[in-house]
Order: C-alpha cells, then structure tokens, then sequence
C-alpha cells in the first residue's frame, strides 16, 4: 500500500486496495457497532428489571445512569426570532481538517 492515489490525465484516483480496505472497515465497524448496541440494550434492560445499578469485574466497569429531564436551546427557533440578537453572540472557530467515508 505504498501508493493512496494514482493520477490520470488531469483526474486524481483513490488505488483499488486503499478502496477496498476502507470499504471493508467502514462495513465491519457497522457491524459491531450494530452487535454493541444490542448487548448495550439487553444489559441496560436486564440492569433496570433486576435494580442493579453497577457491573464491576478488572476489565470493565458498567454503571446504570437513570434518565432526566434535559434542558436544550433551540438555536435555530432563536436565530430566528432574534436574529440580530443572534449575531452579536454567534462566534466562528477553525476545525480540523478532516474526511468523511459513507458506504452505501
């Protein structure tokens, strides 16, 4: 995997296994994060009918956080009512540069 892209002509290409890798991990990270949500789900479900508010053992700490009221800000609905309001204590900050990797 010494080369990411490759150019032709004018147009610039990801290589086919740089393609076929990212695919392959996008999919499988989908995957367990499927299968951890539902062992997440099954251990919350089983902590809440049995009251238990902590699993411990030396690799893994679980602990039961019951639910609560949280207060949001509806930023849009504000911007919209007071947009000049708005404004005055809106601020802009430099992300990171970054890439995104959908697999269909």
């Amino acid at each position: 995997m010494n080369e990411i892209v490759v150019k032709e002509g004018n147009q610039i290409f990801l290589t086919e296994d740089v393609k076929t890798m990212l695919v392959d991990f996008e999919r499988q990270a989908k995957e367990i994060k499927k299968k951890e949500d539902e062992i997440k789900k099954a251990v919350l479900q089983a902590m809440q009918e049995n009251s238990i508010k902590q699993f411990k053992s030396d690799e893994l700490t679980i602990t039961y956080v019951e639910g609560q009221n949280r207060e949001y800000f509806d930023q849009k609905a504000f911007k919209e009512d007071n947009p000049d309001l708005y404004d005055g204590y809106v601020s802009f900050r430099e992300t990171a540069p970054s890439i995104r990797i959908k697999v269909g």
